[in-house]
């Protein structure tokens, strides 16, 4: 190749060059200018949903409170309260009045579930030790 040709090519490729450099400027430009104009539509968006709670906000403050009131009820059954325990017939026949507050009421209760002992802890974890036994062997046969 002579000097003339390799010349040509080198001009060639540097205008080739500089078109390729002023396309990403004016595509950066372009990309810039979208980005701003998606900000604006965004901020306008915030607006009107500022603007919809403002008007929700109205529209409920109007509207009167439907709180309920609660019932009256009679002095009796406020200051006291007629509850049966469960535990034996005699008691039951009983009926033992209690103050209508929730700590004194469940305080004053006796527990109507026996107190579990260990006997009876190891026979329910034997049974189902067992039964998980059992079902190991059936998976067993299926697969």
């Amino acid at each position: 190749m002579n000097n003339l040709e390799i010349t040509v090519i080198l001009e060639i490729s540097i205008i080739g060059l500089a078109v390729v450099q002023a396309l990403t400027i004016l595509l950066t430009i372009r990309r810039e200018r979208d980005i701003k104009e998606l900000r604006e539509l965004v901020d306008e968006q915030k607006l009107h949903i500022v603007e919809l709670r403002a008007w929700l906000a109205r529209r409920n403050a109007a509207r009167p409170s439907r709180a309920r009131k609660p019932a009256k009820m009679p002095r009796e059954l406020l200051e006291t309260k007629t509850i049966q325990p469960r535990t034996t017939e005699d008691e039951a026949a009983q009926a033992v009045k209690f103050p209508n507050r929730p700590r004194e009421i469940v305080a004053n209760l006796q527990p109507t579930v026996p107190p579990s002992t260990a006997e009876a802890e190891f026979e329910r974890m034997t049974k189902a030790i067992n039964w998980l036994k059992e079902d190991a062997d059936k998976a067993q046969k299926i697969g």
